[in-house]
């Protein structure tokens, strides 16, 4: 069964056994986001240093500077851009997405370039995935 980027990043950092969520928020500003529910569980400056993953923002990643636990709300940097509308899907990761996912590249490569991911596994692994022939250049426009 094939993985989607998204699956990999996230299965990433629920292995790592580090702060992960996966939640939509309750209220956001430019530099703040709310969740009483799944940021509350965290003590005071817990997540600071953490990364906050938003897919739908211009800038997906950013940095967390300050979490309070009586409130659910964390502060981040850099500020949004205005394009965020108060209830965001979001993710907290240990590392920055981008960051995941050039690991995630890096060791597919290496497995592939040393004969241990063979073509067949390869395509089963991720086929359908944008891992594997994400910005479609093996296709020819006739496939």
């Amino acid at each position: 069964m094939g993985r989607t980027r998204t699956q990999l990043r996230q299965e990433t950092a629920r292995q790592l056994g580090l702060p992960f969520i996966e939640a939509t928020s309750t209220a956001s500003s430019v530099t703040t986001l709310t969740d009483a529910d799944e940021l509350g569980r965290f003590d005071d400056d817990q997540l600071i240093g953490a990364h906050v993953y938003l897919n739908d923002a211009t800038f997906k990643t950013r940095v967390i500077t300050d979490n309070v636990q009586s409130t659910g709300v964390i502060t981040f940097r850099p500020s949004d851009d205005g394009g965020m509308d108060g209830t965001d899907a979001y993710e907290i990761l240990p590392f920055a997405a981008d960051a995941i996912h050039s690991a995630i590249d890096e060791a597919l490569l290496s497995l592939y370039d040393n004969g241990i991911l063979v073509r067949k596994f390869w395509l089963r692994g991720v086929t359908g995935s944008p891992i594997y022939n994400g910005f479609s250049e093996y296709w020819t426009s006739s496939s």
